[in-house]
């Protein structure tokens, strides 16, 4: 397949996830990531909505949640401290992408907010 072939093309691949996957097999560096069951955090549905999830349990092994992973490869990278918190992601966001400004993580609730 055309991805395979473009897989197959890279220098080296890095991949973070919670299961080996067709993609991870490619991977030089496979990440083991957490499922949304072991960390707290939003997402954006298809109505637009801002929703909030919770943790479940703790991460298992060494797996660690996507903006921990981005914080920890962003400390590395830069002089400037990244944000080491759901909390501070959602602020990053809200302040970076217009479409968020007015969602404050605190009043996400239940329900969520709709964009």
């Amino acid at each position: 397949t055309l991805a395979e072939r473009a897989l197959r093309a890279c220098e080296f691949v890095v991949v973070q996830d919670i299961r080996m996957t067709e993609t991870a097999r490619y991977a030089d560096l496979l990440l083991p990531a957490c499922p949304f069951t072991e960390y707290e955090g939003t997402f954006t549905n298809w109505e637009r909505r801002v929703q909030r999830f919770w943790q479940a349990h703790p991460p298992q092994g060494e797996a660690k949640p996507d903006w921990q992973v981005f914080a920890e490869l962003w400390l590395r990278m830069q002089r400037q401290t990244p944000p080491f918190n759901t909390r501070e992601v959602a602020a990053e966001i809200a302040r970076l992408v217009p479409a968020f400004a007015g969602c404050a993580y605190e009043q996400l609730g239940e329900h969520g907010v709709r964009l």
